[in-house]
């Protein structure tokens, strides 16, 4: 291992728990969806981050997406650490992937 990727680990291990602590903001409001949080990371720092709050509301990529809109920051070529893969069927909300990997991507 190089000695960047050590500081990159912890950073998205660090962002990861921070998911799941931002996940757990939905539990009693998301049944039957799962508890999901999702942090954005780009140059080694936060600019968005989100939680699927209720059911039939955004899903956690989105609502970090959002929060990176309203921080005035691009995702283009951040990071998206999510607890949960992102889901990818059409139900009350469109799927998060038809949105985040056009918006983020891992660069």
């Amino acid at each position: 291992m190089n000695d960047d990727a050590a500081p990159e680990a912890e950073l998205v291990a660090q962002a990861m728990r921070r998911a799941l602590r931002l996940a757990a903001r939905g539990r009693g409001w998301t049944s039957p969806n799962p508890l999901v949080g999702c942090v954005i990371l780009k140059n080694g720092r936060v600019i968005g981050e989100g939680h699927h709050a209720r059911v039939g509301q955004a899903h956690a990529e989105r609502a970090a997406l959002d929060d990176c809109r309203a921080r005035g920051e691009d995702p283009a070529g951040a990071t998206m650490v999510v607890n949960l893969e992102p889901c990818d069927h059409f139900g009350r909300t469109r799927p998060a992937p038809t949105r985040s990997s056009k918006r983020a991507s891992r660069g």
